[in-house]
């Protein structure tokens, strides 16, 4: 579940993010997870070629990638296609997904703090960032790059000064260096080889920010 709630629905062609809710024999329901509305996807749109069973493609509350390929806004129906999507797109997908679940620990962990609601929060956020950034997360990379100033996060400074913090935090801590020892450190100081720079451990600190596919 995702703090993310786009409002409206999404466009055609656009890739969302589901949870199957139902499997029916002829039909697919899921949720919408970043709009928190409803799709549907046809069994010819699971998978090419016949399908004999569609519970052998999916099962409820499995997480897929699918595409949107129809909107009809008056009845709230939004059709989509699971077998249109490419591995490379379903894996860039998941990936951005993942990166801003990533951004929600952290909102999460300073509404804690602040005693907020994270919802409160991530929203504030949202509508301070989304006129310049796709994501909470992109907003993230750029504060810790030093790209974003904190007053840009769009909140009140006792609000915003934390969520910084917990930013540069999460850089700093899955960016520690490695101490060499023994034969490996003699080989470093005699070749040079292996130093690290101040701007390069800043710049491991925000690679490590983006997490693996």
């Amino acid at each position: 579940k995702m703090l993310l709630k786009k409002k409206g629905f999404p466009e055609v062609d656009e890739l969302v993010f589901c949870t199957v809710t139902s499997v029916q024999s002829h039909s697919v329901f899921v949720r919408l997870e970043e709009y928190g509305s409803s799709g549907m996807i046809h069994i010819s749109e699971v998978s090419p070629g016949r399908i004999r069973n569609i519970r052998d493609f999916v099962i409820e509350n499995k997480t897929v990638v699918c595409k949107v390929i129809g909107i009809n806004m008056e009845r709230g129906h939004i059709d989509l296609s699971l077998r249109r999507v490419n591995e490379g797109q379903r894996r860039a997908k998941i990936n951005s997904i993942k990166q801003e679940q990533k951004a929600e620990k952290i909102v999460e962990l300073v509404a804690k703090q602040l005693s907020m609601q994270p919802q409160q929060l991530y929203e504030q956020v949202y509508q301070g960032v989304s006129d310049r950034f796709g994501s909470v997360f992109e907003a993230f990379l750029a504060l810790s790059k030093g790209e974003l100033a904190v007053s840009g996060l769009g909140l009140p400074k006792e609000a915003a000064e934390p969520l910084a913090d917990a930013v540069i935090e999460a850089c700093a801590v899955r960016a520690q260096p490695i101490v060499l020892t023994g034969a490996a450190a003699m080989a470093e100081r005699i070749s040079g080889v292996g130093r690290v720079t101040v701007s390069e451990r800043r710049s491991m600190a925000v690679a490590s920010f983006i997490p693996a596919v």
